[in-house]
């Protein structure tokens, strides 16, 4: 009877005992402070130097440590109750403070010795505005940076300060204002003040009052007996006027040129990014009398000017006709079909954006594309290769992911088969084809389209015997799609 007794004893016994002592799963919910929530996987979280993720650990005192870049580090004592199935951990992981290292660009350089820019922030929703300079230890948030300098717009914009090792780097661009002329000219309505962009080579008449970017320029004042002074002058970004004064200069008679006078409506005058004539860049080409020239002016926010004069001319009152930013994102700042290289192309209402109009920016994880185009338009179209996606321009948003295409273009298809048939042969076509039809998402496009000319180019490729069986199956394919 009392052997009876002990073995049911023990019986029990190692039951709550195993029960107590059951080794466990650790749960757990680590996040940071910001992106406030947002669950964070840590590179090293062990107990007692044990992955916690990977391991079952016993009821006990252990040594939490938790280790991850950007984060400072925890380690502390946790305790795993008995009779747990599973024991959770959660956690607040409290990020590092980062330095802030200023590498500010200019599109024009400022003037040596200008005063320094002045840079705030402004945490989100909150009303403190601190300054700041270089090396500013920077707690990870979101901020509106204010960026002043003589001479340039100011800047606010809203970044992210994400949780990392590295230095917190503020590389933005800052853009210089037009700068007023003062004319101290006697007599100036009597004499042309031209400005020579060297860029563009381009002669631009100015007036007293007028609006020009910074830069250097060639400056010419015509007398009154047609001779010219020249001097080279270098317009920094300012808040106060540039005076344009008589001079003494080289003199030059040579006064048979190209004027062009390029204003807005507020007299601000643009710098061409080119000037074409007859089809060639401008840049100190000498004309003759009766000569006819195509000219083309070009410009990184206004419409292209088209027009056709006679050598010599009067000045070139070029009408200005202010296009409309758009800005795209996407993953490649081109796409790849079939190992032939297709960037992307932009039309508006069935016009091409021309190259100059179009910026790109390659960012983290994607490509950022600044589009200039007709601000009345309202059909985009974004191609690449065959591909089209087409949508209204006022559903796109500002900075808009450009999804996948939504169309396919049979004429430019053949000329893309017809590329690969000169570089690889006709066997390359109708693997490329092959590949084609068995993209889903391609094929359903393919049913909105007239099939029969790429019919026709099957059927006139010369193949041999097996792959004219592949051929045929395709061409079955096609007319199935085409039902």
């Amino acid at each position: 009877m009392n052997k009876i007794i002990f073995i049911v004893f023990c019986v029990i016994f190692s039951g709550i005992f195993a029960q107590n002592y059951r080794e466990v799963e650790v749960d757990w919910d680590i996040t940071g402070d910001f992106p406030q929530g947002e669950r964070v996987d840590p590179q090293i979280f062990n107990f007692n130097g044990k992955d916690a993720r990977e391991n079952m650990f016993a009821p006990g005192k252990y040594t939490l440590e938790i280790i991850h870049e950007g984060y400072l580090p925890v380690t502390e004592e946790v305790v795993i109750p008995p009779q747990k199935k599973t024991y959770f951990l959660q956690k607040v992981l409290i990020s590092k403070k980062r330095k802030v290292h200023i590498d500010l660009k200019y599109d024009i350089a400022p003037q040596q010795g200008s005063a320094p820019c002045e840079i705030y922030l402004q945490a989100i929703a909150k009303d403190e505005v601190l300054n700041v300079s270089e090396g500013l230890l920077l707690k990870p948030n979101s901020y509106l940076f204010t960026i002043k300098k003589q001479g340039y717009y100011t800047l606010s914009v809203r970044k992210h300060v994400w949780p990392d090792e590295r230095p917190f780097v503020i590389e933005d661009t800052l853009i210089s204002r037009l700068v007023p002329l003062l004319f101290k000219i006697s007599d100036s309505k009597s004499k042309n003040v031209i400005i020579r962009d060297i860029p563009s080579g381009t002669h631009l008449v100015v007036n007293n009052n007028d609006k020009i970017k910074p830069g250097k320029y060639h400056l010419l004042i015509s007398n009154t007996n047609g001779q010219q002074n020249v001097r080279d002058i270098n317009i920094y970004p300012s808040d106060k006027a540039f005076t344009v004064e008589e001079f003494a200069g080289e003199e030059n008679g040579d006064t048979l040129q190209l004027l062009f006078s390029c204003k807005d409506e507020d007299e601000n005058v643009q710098i061409p990014h080119e000037v074409l004539v007859n089809g060639q860049r401008l840049h100190g080409q000498i004309f003759s009398q009766g000569e006819k020239l195509n000219i083309v002016v070009k410009f990184k926010s206004h419409a292209t000017y088209r027009s056709k004069v006679t050598f010599p001319t009067s000045v070139i009152h070029v009408p200005l006709q202010k296009l409309k930013l758009h800005e795209f994102a996407f993953r490649k700042k081109e796409i790849v079909i079939d190992e032939i290289v297709y960037p992307y192309t932009f039309w508006l209402d069935g016009q091409k954006i021309e190259e100059h109009l179009v910026h790109i920016e390659k960012g983290h994880g994607r490509y950022y594309f600044s589009v200039w185009g007709n601000p009345h338009a309202t059909i985009l179209d974004i191609e690449t290769g065959y591909l089209r996606h087409r949508k209204n321009i006022h559903r796109i948003r500002t900075g808009m992911r450009v999804q996948v295409p939504n169309e396919i273009i049979m004429e430019k298809m053949i000329h893309h088969l017809q590329k690969i048939k000169s570089a690889r042969g006709q066997i390359a076509c109708v693997d490329a084809i092959k590949k084609l039809l068995r993209n889903f998402r391609l094929r359903r496009l393919l049913v909105k389209v007239n099939l029969q000319p790429l019919v026709v180019f099957v059927e006139g490729l010369r193949l041999y015997d097996s792959q004219q069986q592949q051929a045929k199956a395709i061409v079955k394919t096609l007319h199935e799609l085409n039902r």
